[in-house]
């Protein structure tokens, strides 16, 4: 479990809509947002101006489709963009329904324009026949960059051999007025089964959204040497000091950095977690702690744990604890990383009695009296 710092909270013009500025969000999962509003003791129970459906929390995921509408032949720049939670506009404004920024994007929907949707599909694994169903034109779609086998103006489908990874959809409607949104229906078939499954949400998710992490297989080979017997002094000056380094991203007992987790709890774990910890260091990565690939637009990249700096800046910190504070303006891209930012190898750099030291004094639950010793 992790947490995402909220960096700004603005309303919008019309004082509808609450637009939160977060952290990137490192997995794809469900989040709780903590929507409490804290009163003064003696006040009413609810504040004034706060309405009783936001005291308490709002748990939202990633699943959905990403949808922007330009008028007219969309050469344009979109009038509107956002979320919507499923393919089908009709569904969606049902289930955004009390949102007044989604009520303004479905009366576009009415004019003559261009709707582009995009979304993540995870499939079954195997052989899939994925058929869309419009009630308007479909000017262009793809699934990761193909196109269907059989396609003609208000229908498309695709037959994939599923890995059971997700696949980049593509979809443009061009539709002229009409009193209501378009339809558009999406299912999934194997090629010897007749029978359709519609396309549910949970296998739906935002083009930014990151993928789901494989599940840890513990390995169960014995460390290659002896772990316990090391030295907590020791092992304390090794971990501040320029050998080793851990404390420039590391923090134990508030002393040291705050690109990885704070070590100053370890005393409950095993000796033998925390040093795979340390050898394998990706196998097993906090989400608050997930790194990110920054590509910008003038084709630098950054690579480092990134935190929100405001609504208008993000912040990338890298190994050596350097800070580059960049606007989100000249973001191209932002990838998150399937490996840990802390680097490999650090047991055979310092080798074993110097790993056995630093592994005493993590696991030592009785915090050092007096200055510690000079690294």
């Amino acid at each position: 479990m992790g947490t995402l710092t909220i960096a700004a909270a603005t309303l919008d013009p019309e004082r509808r809509t609450l637009i939160l500025t977060t952290d990137p969000h490192p997995r794809e999962a469900v989040y709780l947002l903590d929507a409490r509003a804290s009163r003064a003791p003696g006040a009413r129970s609810t504040p004034t101006g706060v309405h009783p459906a936001l005291i308490g929390s709002i748990a939202y995921d990633l699943n959905g489709v990403a949808v922007s509408w330009a008028a007219g032949a969309g050469e344009g720049e979109p009038a509107w963009e956002g979320w919507w939670p499923d393919l089908d506009p009709e569904t969606s404004q049902q289930m955004t329904c009390s949102s007044r920024e989604h009520d303004r994007g479905f009366a576009l929907l009415s004019q003559a324009g261009r709707t582009t949707l995009e979304s993540l599909v995870v499939l079954p694994k195997g052989r899939v026949v994925l058929r869309l169903v419009c009630s308007a034109p479909i000017e262009e779609v793809s699934l990761n960059g193909e196109n269907p086998s059989t396609r003609d103006k208000t229908q498309a489908e695709f037959v994939v051999e599923s890995t059971g990874d997700a696949n980049a959809l593509f979809v443009t409607v061009r539709a002229d007025r009409a009193a209501r949104p378009f339809s558009l229906r999406a299912t999934y078939r194997s090629p010897t089964d007749e029978s359709e499954r519609a396309l549910s949400r949970d296998r739906l998710s935002l083009p930014w959204s990151p993928p789901t992490p494989l599940p840890i297989q513990p390995d169960l080979t014995p460390p290659p040497f002896r772990l316990s017997g090391g030295d907590r002094d020791r092992g304390e000056v090794l971990f501040h000091g320029d050998r080793a380094k851990c404390s420039g991203c590391h923090t134990v007992s508030a002393k040291g950095g705050s690109v990885g987790p704070d070590l100053s709890n370890l005393a409950d774990r095993g000796i033998e977690a925390i040093y795979r910890d340390i050898a394998e260091p990706s196998s097993s990565i906090h989400p608050d702690f997930n790194a990110y690939t920054v590509a910008l637009k003038d084709g630098r990249v950054l690579a480092g744990i990134v935190r929100a700096a405001g609504a208008e800046k993000i912040r990338v910190t890298d190994t050596d604890a350097k800070i580059t504070e960049i606007p989100r303006s000249e973001i191209e891209e932002l990838r998150p990383s399937a490996t840990s930012i802390m680097p490999v190898g650090l047991i055979g750099a310092i080798g074993e009695e110097e790993t056995r030291d630093i592994l005493a004094f993590l696991l030592s639950s009785t915090p050092r009296r007096g200055p510690a010793p000079k690294p």
